[in-house]
């Protein structure tokens, strides 16, 4: 036990030393997990991978964990060496990476279906000027093809905002 695993943990060394695994488990995991990691440890195999601990304060850390088992001479296990190195600020920076990429998709998406909305809504918008002009004489008709050029113009506004997030605009 040093003196970053216990700022990390919140243990002393005292309250760690022979007990190090065990107040540390945070039950996240199963049963089997724990099961093959002493398992691999008691073949004389290191076991790395990642787990999530218990700190003395009951919060959570996530930590890449490597323990190497140390034998006597007559093969006995006599201790594990342990390093950890919490991971949970990684994790997060991944995960909102993951989230950056996720909305840049998302913003190449809207922009192509808003490039291609945007041309069906002009051929639509030609048209109806088209309809207006030989109903003129039509005032119902008239009306109607006003609703959808407001219609139509409110629709063009919402690709103009979709095209500036995809943009990435202000």
């Amino acid at each position: 036990v040093n003196p970053e695993f216990e700022r990390m943990t919140g243990y002393s060394s005292k309250e760690a030393i022979g007990q190090f695994v065990k107040i540390l488990r945070s039950d996240v995991h199963p049963e089997q997990f724990y099961d093959q990691m002493q398992e691999t440890i008691l073949e004389g195999e290191v076991w790395r991978g990642m787990l999530t601990i218990k700190c003395k304060d009951g919060s959570f850390l996530e930590v890449e964990r490597n323990i190497a088992p140390v034998f006597d001479d007559s093969g006995r296990l006599i201790c594990q060496i342990n390093i950890q190195r919490d991971m949970t600020e990684h994790l997060i920076l991944e995960h909102n990476f993951r989230q950056a990429q996720k909305m840049e998709a998302l913003g190449t998406l809207v922009g192509g279906i808003a490039h291609d909305f945007n041309n069906i809504l002009g051929g639509m918008t030609g048209n109806l000027y088209l309809v207006k002009q030989f109903a003129k004489d039509l005032p119902n008709v008239q009306i109607k093809v006003e609703n959808l050029e407001r219609l139509s113009f409110r629709a063009a506004d919402l690709i103009r905002q979709l095209l500036t997030f995809a943009r990435k605009d202000t």
